[in-house]
């Protein structure tokens, strides 16, 4: 391989692994306590500076060793901790369903606790025509997500 292909791939890659560790907190909404933690100034808005501020913050916590690069071992130690993290999150987010639907407080879900109502609301986004079925198209466009174009033009 050569080498200016070698930096160029490293380049992307090290800025790939800064914007994963950054970016999904602000790109997907998730406000709270980690909007707190980037709005270092408490001022309710996060500019560049304490973007880049919290960037770096990361970046240095993901370099274990301290040389200022993040080795394969520094990245896959990153992607551990958060699976961990996001396994936690998986694991409270079921408690609380079992919480919310258990009607006999048994700790688990019989099939009569499990409510249908949320796929019948489901179904009826998705059949954009009506005909109770979902087309291959009409579970495209649900699971991009827009409430754009889900009923089709009629003639």
């Amino acid at each position: 391989m050569k080498t200016s292909y070698k930096f160029a791939l490293l380049g992307v890659t090290a800025t790939a692994i800064a914007m994963a560790i950054t970016v999904p907190v602000v790109a997907k909404g998730k406000m709270g306590e980690r909007f707190d933690q980037i709005d270092t100034n408490g001022d309710g808005f996060i500019d560049a500076t304490e973007i880049t501020a919290h960037k770096d913050a990361r970046f240095a916590a993901a370099d274990k060793n301290g040389d200022g690069a993040l080795d394969a071992e520094e990245i896959a130690a990153q992607h551990e901790e958060r699976a961990k993290k996001r396994k936690a999150h998986s694991a409270e987010r079921q408690a609380k369903l079992i919480e919310r639907l258990d009607t006999n407080k048994d700790g688990k879900l019989q099939k009569d606790e499990m409510k249908s109502d949320r796929m019948d609301r489901m179904m009826k986004r998705a059949d954009a025509d009506g005909d109770g079925r979902i087309s291959k198209d009409e579970a495209s466009k649900m699971r991009r997500g827009g409430k754009k174009d889900r009923k089709p033009a009629e003639d």
